[in-house]
């Protein structure tokens, strides 16, 4: 197959703009880009996103105390909606916390479930902390 019309300007125009954002840092070219009226945002690392104040004003991420991990720092309520504000009301739970109430919720008898745990297929936490 033919490549598209224009496939090789595309690419001429990658190239050189790749060379010219190598001239200056990130936060230089949001700068000049941004004054210029140019829609922007940096490309941040993880931890540049942690530290984001707009993101922790806004609630998109909140911190929270663990009851097993100490403080954590979680994604916010994402949508907002007049009237049902949304927020974050409980902590992560641990791998297969509520296992059994799903299953149950499932419609899973406890013979089943008991099967299920025992093959392995479902993971207790209760079983490998040796609690009952």
């Amino acid at each position: 197959l033919a490549a598209p019309h224009g496939t090789g300007r595309c690419h001429a125009a990658t190239a050189a703009l790749a060379s010219a954002f190598q001239t200056r840092d990130r936060d230089d070219w949001i700068a000049l880009l941004d004054a210029a009226g140019v829609p922007c945002a940096p490309v941040v690392t993880r931890e540049e996103l942690f530290d984001a104040a707009h993101l922790r004003t806004n609630e998109l991420l909140v911190d929270q105390a663990h009851p097993q991990w100490g403080r954590t720092t979680n994604a916010g309520a994402l949508i907002r909606a007049t009237g049902t504000p949304g927020r974050v009301e409980r902590v992560a739970p641990a791998l297969s916390e509520h296992a059994r109430d799903i299953l149950a919720e499932l419609g899973y008898s406890a013979d089943e479930q008991r099967a299920l745990l025992a093959s392995g297929a479902v993971v207790d936490p209760h079983a490998r902390a040796g609690a009952p």
